[in-house]
């Protein structure tokens, strides 16, 4: 007789810190095996991702299957069985003594939307469950748009973040609608199984999301080892994103094929890499007006789920805060890699207009320097440099260097040649 067991399905949302989530479970496999709990992802991932592609209906595009080379109806239906039957392998081959199976995956929230896509997940687990939980964190919109918006530059993306946020951050997109995610899932699941929880901003005393899950599981965080918890899934700088969005601005004028289109995308690694960090926000309000498109929504889950707060999320703050007190300081590989962008602009041989797409990292050079001109004279005038490179018809920037930075005489030039 096949032993039931109860199977937790964490499926995100995205945003709210799964990776970090299945990095620890992932690594510490064997010592929730010792707790009763079996952990199974895909094969060489500390996720789901591959039981994510393979219940997607066929007409679905994935990147997942697209990586992979999975093309076509017959290779997807093959890639369904073959990966169904590796999910039932996993799971016959559990010692008896498991009581709880977790699998975690973040895409299923945000791929699977469809009940035919969910009956198969569950008719995957029907045989060897004696309950579900469905465990979803919702964070507020808003900041999930916020943190997405990296994202969607390393995937290519050219709007800015107004513009992405305008399109994207709305109840009809299943992505924001949390009523719809969960309707969904409890349709298919029961609503008994649904368990929503409220997302918590990782501090220095922990992360929420981890010690919350954890919890769930009677697993105590001091019994698992750390596997160093390195930054995953890390947004850009604000200075990165316009760097990046001009880049891919480029990309797309330079098309797939040459030797121009593999040095952007070197830079484009590169950019990420260099400029990993906290990314830019809405400015109060947009954000606000964008976070009110929720409210009904958000209202109803509140009272049904958390009846005892009294918003679903906290409000957000009527004040933009984001550059006040904050020192501006770019590093000397990462304005080399702005020159390097631009250079690359140049190289595509257009000549009007051709670094419009960076625009807005001028206004943050300019930003900087003028932030830094008393405390660092020379940063500041590196910085409104390739402020005027993007903008060499700029009012303020032209009067800031002509301020700051004045011709060198011919005298002074002379005596700069005979004192090298």
């Amino acid at each position: 007789m096949t032993p039931k067991r109860r199977i937790v399905l964490h499926i995100g949302t995205e945003k709210t810190g799964s990776t970090s989530l299945q990095a620890l479970l992932h690594a510490n496999r064997e010592v929730l095996a010792r707790h009763g709990i079996a952990y199974l992802s895909t094969t060489k991932r500390a996720e789901a991702r591959g039981l994510t592609a393979a219940v997607l209906n066929e007409d679905m595009p994935d990147d997942y299957l697209r990586f992979l080379g999975v093309d076509g109806q017959d290779a997807r239906r093959a890639f369904r069985e073959d990966t169904l039957a590796e999910w039932r392998a996993q799971l016959d081959r559990l010692p008896i003594d498991i009581h709880t199976v977790v699998v975690s995956s973040e895409h299923f929230h945000s791929r699977l939307r469809r009940p035919e896509e969910l009956r198969r997940l569950a008719d995957l687990f029907s045989s060897w469950s004696s309950e579900f939980q469905v465990v979803a964190y919702l964070r507020r919109q808003v900041d999930v748009m916020n943190s997405f918006y990296s994202t969607e530059l390393k995937n290519g993306g050219t709007r800015t973040l107004l513009e992405a946020s305008g399109k994207m951050c709305r109840p009809g997109n299943h992505y924001f609608n949390y009523r719809q995610v969960l309707e969904l899932w409890g349709d298919i699941f029961g609503e008994e199984a649904l368990c929503p929880r409220l997302f918590t901003r990782p501090t220095h005393q922990g992360d929420g999301v981890i010690e919350d899950f954890l919890s769930l599981l009677s697993v105590d965080e001091a019994a698992l080892s750390s596997p160093g918890r390195p930054r995953l899934n890390e947004s850009l700088t604000p200075m990165g994103q316009a760097l990046l969005r001009g880049l891919n601005q480029l990309a797309h004028r330079a098309g797939d094929e040459g030797r121009l289109a593999e040095d952007l995308q070197a830079l484009r690694r590169e950019v990420v890499r260099a400029f990993a960090g906290k990314g830019a926000t809405l400015p109060p309000e947009e954000a606000n007006a964008l976070q009110s498109r929720f409210d009904e929504i958000n209202e109803e889950l509140r009272k049904k789920w958390f009846p005892e707060r009294q918003t679903l999320f906290a409000p957000l703050d009527k004040t933009d805060d984001r550059q006040t007190g904050r020192r501006i300081d770019l590093s000397g590989k990462q304005l080399t890699l702005v020159s390097r962008a631009l250079n690359l602009s140049d190289a595509l041989g257009e000549k009007a207009n051709r670094f419009k797409g960076f625009d807005e990292c001028a206004v943050r050079l300019r930003d900087a320097a003028v932030e830094r001109e008393t405390r660092d004279p020379t940063g500041a005038a590196s910085y409104m440099k390739l402020a005027a490179r993007i903008r060499p018809k700029g009012t303020f920037i032209a009067q800031w260097l002509e301020t700051n930075c004045p011709p060198m005489g011919v005298a002074a030039r002379l005596r700069q040649l005979l004192w090298r």
